[in-house]
């Protein structure tokens, strides 16, 4: 990724882009879903084509995950707990403004059921 986007500003241009998207695998798995974090991103192939870079890899997404409402937590009745998943990534910046311009994930949520 040298002198197009590093990796401190592909971890913050995916945490934005999963928290403002908030992926369905996520929402579905409790009551309210929080994304912490993403780490340990790794480059796999990436592309740059007419200033954008096409960048596909893979990393962790950090989670909580909160069960019933916040006064159900409060009062002993939800349960909060984190948890983290394997996730892959194929994403198109413009390396000039460091703008997203399209992205697609697959979260392995598989460990969450069994």
């Amino acid at each position: 990724m040298k002198n197009y986007v590093d990796y401190d500003e592909l971890e913050k241009i995916i945490l934005d882009d999963l928290i403002n998207e908030s992926p369905s695998d996520l929402i579905d798995l409790s009551t309210h879903t929080y994304i912490d974090s993403v780490e340990d991103i790794s480059i796999i192939a990436e592309e740059i084509e007419l200033n954008v870079a096409t960048i596909s890899g893979r990393g962790i997404i950090n989670i909580e995950l909160q069960y019933n409402s916040d006064r159900d937590v409060r009062n002993g009745d939800g349960l909060e707990m984190s948890a983290n998943f394997n996730f892959e990534f194929v994403l198109k910046i413009d390396i000039n403004t460091k703008q997203l311009i399209k992205s697609n994930y697959n979260i392995d949520t598989e460990k969450f059921y069994s």
